[in-house]
């Protein structure tokens, strides 16, 4: 089984919610351009990676033994 990275979690998350972008951007406190440009496959700054996974129920921890 392959492990989706966070960012393919969360692309997949926000689909799966069913809410429009303005909706998400009210609610998470993420731009909705930022959240345009994620979905498109962009990067996003970790701090807004950090409030969508935090709205989605993920943590994101450091893996131990990772550098």
């Amino acid at each position: 089984m392959k492990k989706l990275s966070i960012t393919d979690t969360l692309r997949q998350a926000i689909i799966d919610s069913g809410k429009s972008k303005r909706q998400l951007a009210k609610e998470t406190g993420v731009d909705r351009m930022s959240i345009t440009f994620f979905m498109q496959g962009k990067e996003m700054h970790s701090n807004n990676i950090n409030k969508l996974a935090e709205y989605f129920g993920y943590e994101l921890t450091k893996k131990e033994g990772a550098k």
